[in-house]
This record gives C-alpha cells, structure tokens and sequence, in this order.
C-alpha cells in the first residue's frame, strides 16, 4: 500500500472517531441588565447528528434531561425513536457518562 492509498485510508477513518459534543443551552433571566434568577438549562444540540434540537420536557429536571441527551447521543435517536432494547443500553451508558462527568469536576 502506497503512502497516498494509506493517508486516504486514514483520513477517511478519522471522522467516524471524532467524539460527539453536547451543547446545552441555558435561559438566564435578567431584570435592568443583571441576572436576577438561577440559568436554565432550555434545550440541547448533539454535534455531529441530524437530531436538531432536543428541548427539555416541562417538568423535566435537568439531570432528566442531561440523561435523556446522553442516551441520544449515545445511540444517535431521539429516545421516543429507540427499541426498548437500544433505550435500555442508551440510559445505561448516559448514567456512566454522566458519573465520570461529575467526577472529573
């Protein structure tokens, strides 16, 4: 195999290992210009995904949400859009992400 053939087999590969990012995005409310309320956490986006915006349920807490968006991330569907099966094995890698997240704070 040619150095060409191998730098083409390698930039080829290297997209499919770049990791997925979540971007939260939070409502701050503000009153005369200065916050005057804790951030909400209002919607999440998942680079790399053609699931567009994942909105926060009402009622939904946000370690709900942060699993939910996690779990969606992890299979690459909405979670209403999952087997059982996937939604299962979904929220179980999401609850470990979400641990070594916190951990690593």
């Amino acid at each position: 195999m040619t150095i060409k053939n191998r730098l083409k087999k390698l930039e080829t590969a290297s997209h499919t290992f770049l990791p997925r990012k979540i971007l939260f995005t939070c409502i701050v409310p503000a009153k005369d210009g200065r916050q005057s309320g804790p951030s909400v956490i209002h919607h999440a986006i998942i680079a790399g995904t053609n699931l567009g915006q994942i909105m926060r349920s009402e009622g939904e807490s946000e370690l709900e949400f942060k699993r939910r968006a996690y779990a969606a991330k992890t299979i690459g569907k909405r979670v209403e859009e999952m087997t059982d099966a996937e939604r299962a094995k979904a929220f179980e890698i999401a609850a470990q992400e979400l641990r070594d997240e916190s951990n690593a704070s």
